[in-house]
């Protein structure tokens, strides 16, 4: 009958095969859970221990796992309590720890003969395994006591059972090889202190002079003051040792002959670990071999992505058992990157069947390191040709930009052009462009490309720009550390800062607007800056042009004392929007007014200071007409204005409020605030007084001089009969 196997540890491995010869022994032999569960009962047990109903199997016996051997209480079917005696032996069942239980009853004052009895039947049956198993007692101070060895030790050492029945821990001690016995009491010293399982390997010199290799397992528990009970397992592993022997002296010579090849060599099992390697292998990762067997590519090489792509060549190998040949780039232990051109083909056993992968390879470093300067060579000279390419295309949409500049008749067809070639001259990225508000002494955006816009402040003051304060290009670094222009807003510490370029637009040393580009990547800074630069210069050589020509106009349509319009404007504008009104159907509006008695005030005050009366009637009409009105200076002290879309009463109530506001106006002149002046106004309207120009101005003329006749500083709408 075959007897349980051994488990690599401290403990018996019991497995189902096990059942029939525990089934068979005559006394009750039960395997516990180390929490005291009943996971198997012999027919003995269930006979003798089993409670009036149920079964053992999955009762709670924690009693019967003792430090020694005891004596104990246990019931029987019937109800009564037995004396019986117990041995516990450290096991696994199933693959789980266990404890195997060997109980006997003691039915009456023959106990000593019964026991000795069941002591020879647990010997017979143990004698039958392969290992020795035994269990003593260790104090503190050093003492030992054997409890329990099996019959196996004789075998295994010569000796018989009256040279163990004295002291059989001096005597086991004694036939340990010289050369491992300070090795033993060391660590018999070390698991006195520490308490902790351990596994020995060590030579005893048999009875017959022959020297015996054995594995001495042990289980350390901990009980009362300080004593452990170790329970062991002492396995004879000669002939395993000798066969290592024999191996290691074959593994030696492969070992020469591999490390002679200057080919990489390897083989690795079905779940990819290295079975063998040679040194050109092992000097390629820079690992040693030992440190490259039994372990994995992922624990030696540290980019996962690499190791995946290997494991992946693997399984197509086993998978297909066809050779692989390809280049594959390994990172040695340091990180250095050497190509390899490798050859992997299935590892089969005697059988045929596929057991790893065997891998020769050669290191091409030096091939692909030529190979790489010609790629780089190559990439750097299509790098220029394409750089070469994207001037020659920003060149373009740089004269595109400068002729359409040429062609552009007001500001907002400026920035159009603006927002539509930065688009395509700095793509996929953020920019816009700010103009110089004189009246306000603001920077406002005009225009803007990519998403999202280029900054949150639309509006912002010349203050808020390094570049506008020190009138030259100021780049934003995308470091928290580096100085940023205001209005590029606050930026938090886990949001991604972009690099901005700021370039100034001045002419004349006056500031016209700026350009902002932010750069996704900051190292892209020094691409984008000099084409900004260019850019740059058209706007402003655009927006000077364009403001130097209406400077221009305005001169040419503005009276140069008041800033109003002048009378050939109005004249033109006059015909422009009756022709307007009379196409829409809309009524439309027009004032003729001069200042009293101006001729006298300036008899009295002097021509500067009728000037300056000229020039606060001309502020203040600007101030209270809309921007779709026209006001102009008609003549010396006579003034017009055209009220678009006016009715007759809307006309009349504008021109009474114009004449009263002048009235108040308070004038000062060399510090000397002058008397009020008033203005007589005549109106007309649209189509009622007339549908010509010429019409229109003679019915608000001759309302104008009714109102000078009626006694001055008032208004007079036009009658039809006027």
């Amino acid at each position: 009958m075959q007897g349980p196997q051994i488990l690599r540890g401290t403990v018996l491995r019991l497995t189902d095969q096990d059942i029939a010869w525990m089934d068979a022994l005559p006394f009750a032999v039960l395997v516990l859970g180390k929490d005291g569960l009943v996971m198997f009962a012999n027919p003995a047990a269930e006979e003798t221990l089993k409670p009036e109903t149920g079964a053992l199997v999955g009762l709670l016996r924690p009693q019967w796992i003792v430090t020694d051997r005891e004596v104990v209480k246990v019931p029987d079917p019937s109800g009564d309590f037995r004396m019986a005696r117990i041995w516990n032996i450290s096991a696994s069942w199933q693959g789980n720890p266990a404890v195997l239980v060997l109980l006997t009853r003691l039915l009456s004052t023959l106990d000593e003969a019964v026991t000795l009895k069941v002591k020879d039947e647990i010997d017979r049956v143990l004698s039958s395994l392969p290992d020795c198993i035994w269990t003593g007692i260790y104090e503190p101070d050093g003492k030992k006591r054997l409890l329990y060895i099996s019959p196996v030790i004789f075998q295994i050492s010569g000796l018989t059972y009256n040279d163990f029945e004295d002291d059989g821990h001096t005597l086991w001690q004694s036939i340990i090889h010289v050369d491992d016995q300070e090795r033993f009491n060391q660590v018999n010293q070390d698991v006195l202190k520490n308490g902790e399982d351990y596994e020995l390997e060590y030579r005893i010199v048999s009875a017959t002079g022959t020297i015996r290799w054995v594995r001495d397992s042990v289980q350390v528990r901990q009980i009362e003051s300080g004593k452990q009970r170790r329970d062991g397992i002492i396995s004879d592993i000669t002939d395993r040792k000798l066969t290592e022997q024999v191996l290691e002296e074959q593994r030696n010579l492969q070992r020469q002959i591999l490390d002679l090849n200057p080919n990489m060599v390897f083989a690795k099992d079905r779940s990819g670990r290295f079975i063998l390697a040679n040194r050109a292998y092992a000097d390629l990762l820079g690992f040693a071999v030992e440190d490259i067997l039994g372990r994995t590519e992922a624990e030696i090489i540290p980019d996962p992505d690499m190791t995946r792509e290997y494991q992946r060549d693997d399984e197509s190998v086993i998978s297909t058992m066809s050779e692989v040949v390809r280049v594959e780039k390994i990172s040695r232990k340091h990180g250095r990157m050497v190509w390899v051109q490798m050859t992997k083909r299935p590892l089969v056993d005697n059988d045929g069947q596929v057991i790893g992968v065997l891998g020769v390879g050669t290191d091409i470093t030096e091939r692909k390191n030529v190979e790489e300067e010609l790629r780089t060579a190559n990439e750097k000279l299509t790098r220029w040709v394409s750089d070469l390419e994207q001037r020659n295309q920003e060149s373009l949409l740089l004269n595109e930009m400068g002729d359409l500049f040429q062609n552009c008749k007001d500001y907002q067809e400026i920035y159009h052009v603006v927002e539509q070639y930065s688009q395509q001259l700095f793509s996929d990225q953020v920019g816009g462009m700010y103009i110089y508000d004189e009246d306000t002494n603001l920077m406002e955006r005009q225009a803007c490309w990519g998403l999202p816009p280029p900054c949150p402040e639309h509006v912002f003051g010349l203050e808020d720009c390094w570049a506008l304060r020190r009138g030259q290009p100021f780049v934003s670094t995308g470091s928290n550390r580096g100085l940023r222009c205001k209005h590029l807003g606050a930026q938090g510490p886990s949001k991604h800062l972009r690099a901005s370029i700021c370039v100034p637009m001045i002419a004349q040393s006056k500031p016209l607007g700026m350009l902002n580009l932010e750069v996704a990547d900051p190292e892209d800074v020094d691409r984008w800056k000099p084409l900004m630069l260019m850019v740059a210069e058209r706007v402003s050589l655009a927006l000077a042009n364009l403001r130097l020509s209406d400077t221009l106009r305005s001169q040419s349509i503005r009276d140069p004392l008041t800033n109003l319009f002048n009378r050939r404007y109005m004249e033109e504008t006059f015909e422009r929007e009756l022709h307007r009104a009379a196409r829409h159907n809309r009524p439309l509006g027009v004032v003729l007014f001069d200042i009293d008695h101006f001729k006298k005030f300036n008899d009295t005050y002097g021509h500067e200071a009728g000037d300056a009366i000229l020039r606060a009637i001309g502020d203040f009409l600007l101030r209270q007409t809309r921007s779709d009105d026209v006001i102009c200076r008609y003549g010396g002290e006579e003034f017009a204005l055209i009220i678009l879309e006016a009715k007759p009463e809307d006309t009349l109530k504008r021109a009474e409020a114009l004449c009263t506001g002048i009235h108040r106006l308070e004038v000062t002149h060399m510090n000397q605030v002058m008397e009020p002046v008033s203005i007589s106004a005549g109106a007309a309207s649209f189509p009622i007084h007339g549908r010509r120009s010429d019409d229109l101005l003679r019915a608000a003329d001759k309302a104008l001089y009714e109102a000078k006749r009626q006694g001055r500083n008032q208004v007079v709408m036009a009658s039809e009969e006027v």
